[in-house]
């Protein structure tokens, strides 16, 4: 029964994903929005990250049980960071240097806050992907 239901989870891991990003990205406030967010939602939104990437690659068979712990706390910094950076841009391309203002409790700061998370977590995914494949291709 069991085993059962986490073939189910790890089958459908990535649907799961992003059922959890859309809601988390709905539910928490933007940090894009003035004043960001406080420090215990910083933590929040990283071990959110963190918690996908596990989601993600904990079944992968070609990976160690220590890899499948230390791999999303490597990879979600670049990711965030990209990500961070990428939504930046835009919103001050879309709304000019002064963003913070119109994305205050507006619904653009549900939209930033929706591509910002899918962001963050694809290039998660990717990095993730690619270490997965890299080391699968060399352990041949």
């Amino acid at each position: 029964m069991i085993s059962r239901l986490v073939h189910k989870i790890l089958k459908y891991r990535v649907l799961i994903i992003t059922i959890i990003t859309i809601l988390w990205s709905v539910i928490m406030p933007s940090q894009f929005q003035k004043g960001g967010v406080s420090e215990k939602l910083n933590l929040s939104i990283l071990l959110f990250i963190i918690v996908l990437g596990f989601l993600y690659i904990v079944g992968s068979q070609e990976l160690y049980l220590l890899e499948k712990l230390v791999l999303p706390f490597l990879f979600f910094i670049p990711s965030l960071i990209i990500s961070g950076k990428l939504i930046n841009n835009i919103l001050s391309k879309l709304y000019g240097s002064e963003y913070e203002f119109i994305l205050c409790k507006s619904k653009p700061a549900i939209v930033a806050n929706l591509f910002f998370y899918f962001i963050c977590v694809f290039l998660l995914i990717i990095l993730l992907k690619a270490y997965e494949l890299t080391r699968k291709k060399y352990n041949k």
